[in-house]
């Protein structure tokens, strides 16, 4: 077994509340019992098996990343500069990857089963998951995961792209200093 399967184990023995951040001290505080050369990352990954994507959420973190897509448990990839890359992130089988999904949307209200074999969902960060189980997912359970990156462009990079013109800029900055709505 795994330090973060040991880790991720001892969590749910004890009575830490499921909560990312008390997990998060919990999962650190038994690394040196649980794994004396273990390190931060067997603790995080203990964590996100238990309340997020499992192995999914740490290519979520990697703000490059736009999109994750589980297409098999041991096929999984990513869209980081608008190319998609295959990872090394892994689940254990397909019941790991469909617990996962559940995680995810139980507590959103939502459900994923035979009657009801996809799911879409919008997550707590925003992003969109979409998820599909057998019969009408014929290889095993998949994810799809878009992630909305925030675009911030000042005056400047949207006459540079061509959106606003130099006039309209300087139309919209007056209407800013002179606090027009």
């Amino acid at each position: 077994m795994d330090v973060s399967r040991r880790i991720a184990d001892r969590l749910l023995d004890g009575d830490t509340p499921l909560e990312r951040g008390a997990l998060t001290a919990a999962a650190f505080s038994l690394l040196p019992e649980e794994a004396p050369l273990g390190g931060p990352a067997d603790a995080i990954a203990a964590v996100d098996s238990l309340i997020g994507l499992g192995p999914v959420e740490r290519l979520l973190r990697d703000p490059e990343v736009t999109d994750v897509l589980v297409n098999a448990p041991d096929e999984v990839w990513v869209e980081r500069n608008g190319e998609l890359e295959l990872t090394d992130a892994t689940f254990r089988d397909a019941d790991d990857v469909r617990a996962a999904i559940e995680r995810v949307i139980a507590p959103l209200g939502l459900r994923i089963d035979h009657a009801s074999p996809a799911v879409d969902a919008r997550l707590p960060d925003g992003s969109r998951l979409h998820a599909a189980i057998p019969p009408i997912a014929v290889d095993g359970p998949i994810i799809a995961v878009r992630r909305f990156t925030p675009a911030i462009a000042d005056l400047a990079a949207l006459v540079g792209v061509g959106a606003a013109s130099a006039a309209q800029a300087d139309t919209l900055r007056s209407a800013v200093v002179a606090r027009r709505s």
